[in-house]
């Protein structure tokens, strides 16, 4: 295994800072917390009134709407690009997918989607 370069990992961390910074590159751009939290919530607020109402409580009036499918795979393409976004801000790892595979097993690497 080849010794980190300290030096390239901190220019990596500082251009990628730089993506989520302020024009002084000192602080994370105002409004971004707030524009990924509105986002969150547009594309789950369909979804968290069926859990709440048909699932978790079983109201008896049931939900307003319906929820498809593709309304929870949108929602779940969101969730996992803000946990890649975040986990890169805040750790500064990067993550090819919000989906943790198996690396020791020879064919872990190998994920299967059927649209």
């Amino acid at each position: 295994m080849q010794p980190m370069d300290e030096d390239m990992a901190h220019r990596l961390a500082d251009l990628t800072f730089a993506g989520f910074a302020d024009q002084r590159g000192e602080f994370v751009r105002e409004g971004l917390f707030a524009a990924d939290a509105d986002l969150v919530r547009k594309h789950t607020a369909q979804i968290i009134s069926l859990s709440d109402k048909a699932i978790a409580h079983a109201d008896r009036r049931g939900p307003e709407f319906p929820v498809s499918f593709s309304e929870i795979d949108e929602a779940i393409d969101v969730l996992e690009a803000l946990i890649i976004r975040y986990n890169l801000l805040l750790t500064g790892g990067s993550m090819p997918r919000g989906t943790p595979y198996d690396n020791t097993n020879s064919i872990g690497v190998f994920t299967f989607r059927v649209d």
